[in-house]
């Protein structure tokens, strides 16, 4: 059961396409991308938070957020 979620998660984030809305915190410092704005990473922003496509996080050099795994 265990491998058939961890395969089932593997394939959602894989087939996560460049135009999906991911968002950010509009800061200089931000290091990361997150699917949801509940995501523990982005509640520490303390500036505006973009809704983005991934590429354009991508483009930015952010990583997606490490809680997101």
């Amino acid at each position: 059961m265990l491998k058939i979620l961890l395969v089932s998660a593997l394939v959602t984030l894989l087939s996560v396409s460049d135009d999906t809305k991911v968002y950010i915190c509009d800061s200089e410092n931000a290091v990361a991308y997150h699917y949801t704005k509940e995501c523990r990473g982005i509640k520490r922003c303390t500036h505006e938070i973009l809704k983005v496509t991934k590429k354009e996080a991508v483009e930015k050099e952010l990583k997606l957020c490490g809680w997101e795994y």
